[in-house]
């Protein structure tokens, strides 16, 4: 391999692959995203692809003043590191909001603003995508 291409390729990994290593980054958790349709004061609502967000995924808890963007997680129950500029004061906790659609069962960061006194699974159910 030549010593340009060999820079170029060294380059391009520094670019794209360190930034995937990071595991303490908040990919954008926690900030204001725009839902098609928002939700009401008893349906959450989560849109997907959402290019407000780094995931791709809004999500507006029922009862949540403002839609915000959210990552998936592994660990439920565990906190999730979001972005400090997040309009969410008490941080958010890896949950499952939804028990229905497409959704239903897969682990969300979730703001403990509004999840606060809820179990994982009772949050809300899914409305529309």
């Amino acid at each position: 391999m030549t010593t340009p291409v060999r820079r170029l390729l060294l380059a391009f990994t520094l670019a794209f692959a360190l930034p995937l290593a990071a595991c303490d980054d908040p990919h954008g958790l926690g900030l204001a995203c725009v839902l098609e349709r928002p939700a009401t004061a008893t349906v959450s609502a989560i849109e997907t692809p959402s290019l407000d967000c780094e995931s791709r995924i809004c999500m507006q808890v029922a009862q949540q003043a403002s839609a915000l963007c959210t990552v998936e997680c592994s660990d439920e129950g565990a906190a999730c590191l979001s972005e400090s500029s997040s309009p969410c004061s008490s941080g958010f906790t890896c949950a499952r909001p939804f028990v229905v659609g497409a959704f239903a069962d897969r682990l969300l960061c979730v703001c403990d603003d509004v999840a606060a006194g809820q179990t994982s699974g009772q949050l809300a159910t899914e409305r529309g995508r």
